[in-house]
């Protein structure tokens, strides 16, 4: 990159919320406790969204759904705006991705897009 002249952009880290405000309390058990080596597949997912910079669009952001075992995106959304909706069509493509969804814990940080819950019904 150096010897053709090509170089990132650096841009002021974004912050969704002022740092002053009070966070959320989880009220939600942690039922992982740090542990995220699972034995089998299709067990636990985890989720989140990371913030991408455009020249074009500005910041866009990507929700993306892991599987623990295999370490392999199964779900993800693309999109300009971070709502709710960018993460339940995360969270839609990784259930269609899998046969059974019955049992799986999602595990997701504290942010107010991502719905706390666990997947009872399957397909």
């Amino acid at each position: 990159m150096k010897a053709m002249g090509i170089r990132s952009i650096i841009r002021k880290q974004y912050r969704p919320c002022c740092s002053k405000q009070a966070k959320p309390v989880c009220h939600h058990p942690n039922i992982l406790k740090q542990d995220f080596n699972t034995p089998t597949v299709n067990q636990v997912w985890c989720a989140d969204i990371t913030y991408i910079y455009t020249l074009q669009e500005g910041w866009t952001y990507l929700a993306s759904v892991l599987e623990l075992h295999s370490r392999k995106v199964i779900g993800w959304s693309y999109s300009r705006v971070m709502n709710t909706a960018l993460v339940l069509k995360a969270i839609k493509n990784a259930c269609n991705a899998v046969r059974n969804t019955l049992g799986i814990v999602l595990h997701t940080d504290q942010g107010s897009q991502w719905i706390w819950y666990k997947i009872w019904d399957s397909k």
